[in-house]
């Protein structure tokens, strides 16, 4: 039996990666994104699949950077990107695509399985990437691939990035306000990124959301 192949949905508008603050000014200074091996994912049925999907399409490298499509929860910041050196980066979803190229990029949404889709179900080698259990679900990931083949032996798994396909940061809702305003002025003396919008999540500690209590009846 072969899993129903499932309905392709709209590209989202932005991708949200959520990191620490080394890779950011890594990416920044470089105007480069690495892709990194799922051999360092904790989901290893995850990175089964990736590994079986290499294996079948004979693939020498396989390396992977996954995305939210979801707006910012707390689950986000404390699993992908807690203590004071978490960063969202925001990129604006088409501007990416077209600084990476086409060669050796795969793309689009992750789809979520419940156990009982795939027992005894056949899954297609080309979508092996893109499915994921799920329970992991609310993280809405779309997952962008960087493959090659012995045709191409001069793999490198840093590709050049448009600073422009960033449309904003989000620092830690953990970085205390006199760090932020020193984070800020060292992401923006960055070249090329001088105009770059950096802000603090009030995730866990928003003002409007205090006031409201001062209007209780």
């Amino acid at each position: 039996m072969a899993l129903k192949k499932k309905k392709a949905s709209k590209d989202p508008r932005i991708l949200k990666r959520y990191t620490s603050m080394a890779p950011l000014i890594h990416m920044l200074q470089t105007q480069t994104l690495t892709f990194l091996s799922p051999a360092t994912w904790d989901d290893k049925n995850d990175a089964f699949y990736m590994d079986k999907y290499q294996e079948a399409m004979s693939l020498d490298e396989v390396r992977a950077l996954c995305f939210s499509t979801k707006a910012e929860t707390y689950h986000h910041w404390k699993i992908f990107a807690g203590g004071i050196d978490g960063v969202c980066i925001e990129f604006q979803h088409k501007k990416l695509i077209e600084s990476l190229g086409s060669i050796g990029i795969r793309h689009g949404r992750v789809s979520y399985l419940r156990l009982n889709e795939v027992v005894g179900a056949h899954i297609r080698a080309w979508d092996l990437p893109f499915r994921k259990r799920y329970a992991f679900g609310d993280e809405e990931e779309y997952r962008i691939i960087l493959q090659s083949d012995a045709a191409r032996p001069d793999f490198n798994a840093s590709l050049p990035l448009d600073i422009k396909a960033i449309d904003r940061i989000t620092v830690s809702p953990w970085l205390p306000e006199p760090m932020f305003q020193a984070i800020k002025k060292t992401i923006r003396s960055v070249r090329g990124c001088s105009d770059l919008n950096v802000r603090r999540t009030s995730l866990i500690s928003n003002t409007a959301w205090k006031q409201a209590a001062d209007r209780i009846l």
